[in-house]
């Protein structure tokens, strides 16, 4: 059998083993959110500062990254044995939770990615964001009607978004 294989059958045991906790949550959304907030954090943050630093290289991102996978891990099982044992959940609420774990995995990204070499011999410039690259694109936009410009059209929906928030 091949590796695909193996995993597939491994991961349909896990959905197997966990699908039935999914009933102890409130909610379906309730649900859906725990699991998002476990493992997400890491992704933002490597996103985030990948995109403002030319610095965060390799090593950090998969040092960050198997950080948040194993964190998130443990807290998904330490919250399957509290729905098979009923006992007290010592961790804070999954929410705040989610802030631990990335704070966690953004210290990580950082003391590994500056302890590391810098990535060189790529071309990271096109990838990471600068004020030279927001001076090209108002250069770009300038010419375009204010309708096709998605800086307008960003401002308009978080217009509209305040004025539901604010309505309902």
């Amino acid at each position: 059998m091949g590796v695909a294989r193996i995993t597939i059958i491994i991961l349909m045991v896990i959905a197997a083993l966990w699908a039935p906790q999914i009933v102890k949550f409130e909610s379906f959304w309730d649900y859906l959110q725990m699991v998002l907030s476990f493992l997400c954090p890491p992704i933002v943050s490597l996103f985030i500062f990948g995109l403002f630093s030319r610095r965060i290289n390799t090593r950090g991102a998969n040092a960050a990254i198997i950080t948040g996978v194993t964190l998130s891990i443990l807290s998904i099982g330490y919250q399957f044995y509290i729905n098979l044992t009923d006992s007290p959940n010592i961790l804070p609420h999954y929410l705040y939770l989610a802030g631990w774990i990335f704070i966690i995995c953004t210290i990580i990204l950082l003391v590994f990615s500056f302890m590391g070499r810098e990535d060189k011999g790529k071309d990271w410039d096109a990838l990471i964001w600068t004020p030279k690259t927001f001076q090209e694109e108002t250069r770009n936009l300038s010419d375009l009607p204010l309708v096709k410009n998605y800086r307008f059209q960003s401002l308009l929906l978080l217009g509209l978004i305040a004025m539901l928030l604010i309505i309902f």
